[in-house]
């Protein structure tokens, strides 16, 4: 059971790509290419994970309207928010 993960969007050929990897392993465990951004879209992606707790990301109004969706907590990660 996954209960944390961290996500994020990169870019390929100017497509969204979802990468969700568990933190403290560092284990990709999900990447897939998703040309939509919302909210909504993070919400579907992250519903894969029933057990999740805790989603790490930055601050985007995506990603933390997801968590909200999904009623889980949200912590801004380190790397885009602390630089």
């Amino acid at each position: 059971r996954v209960a944390c993960l961290a996500g994020d969007d990169i870019f390929f050929h100017r497509t969204a790509v979802k990468v969700l990897i568990e933190p403290a392993s560092g284990a990709i465990v999900e990447v897939m290419r998703w040309r939509w951004r919302e909210k909504e879209e993070w919400e579907l992606f992250l519903e894969q994970w029933p057990s999740l707790k805790l989603l790490v990301s930055d601050l985007g109004t995506d990603l933390v309207g997801a968590a909200k969706l999904r009623k889980i907590a949200h912590q801004a990660d380190l790397f885009h928010e602390c630089a």
